[in-house]
């Protein structure tokens, strides 16, 4: 019993790797360069900045561990994150914006549409065009 176990466990692996040899590469994207600036700056900045701007920084905290917000905020922004790696950035924030508008904005559909399909675009062109900052991709490539 534990030989079949531990044979299918090979067979499985054996063609996991060779499957993994035999797909064929992701088309290479471009590095971003090191030289390229951070959005939110270094550790060290942003501590300072917290040093700087105490009352601000307490508010983004006091936010952030905020207990008293809704469970569908909660779970659906979970959901962003979660989804960011699987299905890419404008994939990912295109979903999230037409469920958490349609949890809101109930009934308002040509505002949802509008929003939940168009900050993706807006997002595509500031980013990959204009700063040619390179977003992360899902499986569909975008």
């Amino acid at each position: 019993m534990e030989l079949q176990r531990i044979s299918r466990l090979s067979v499985l692996a054996l063609v996991l790797l060779l499957g993994s040899v035999f797909i064929p590469a992701a088309p290479e994207r471009h590095a971003v360069p090191k030289e390229h600036p951070r959005l939110l700056g270094s550790r060290q900045e942003l501590k300072a900045l917290a040093q700087e701007r105490k009352a601000d920084y307490q508010r983004v905290v006091q936010v952030a561990r905020d207990t008293f917000s809704e469970p569908y905020a909660k779970v659906i922004s979970l959901s962003l994150v979660a989804a960011i790696e699987p299905l890419g950035m404008l994939l990912a924030v295109g979903l999230f914006l037409l469920i958490f508008l349609a949890v809101y904005l109930r009934g308002q559909w040509p505002a949802i549409l509008l929003i939940a399909g168009g900050t993706p675009v807006c997002l595509y062109l500031i980013f990959e065009k204009w700063l040619k900052f390179t977003l992360p991709r899902g499986f569909l490539g975008f």
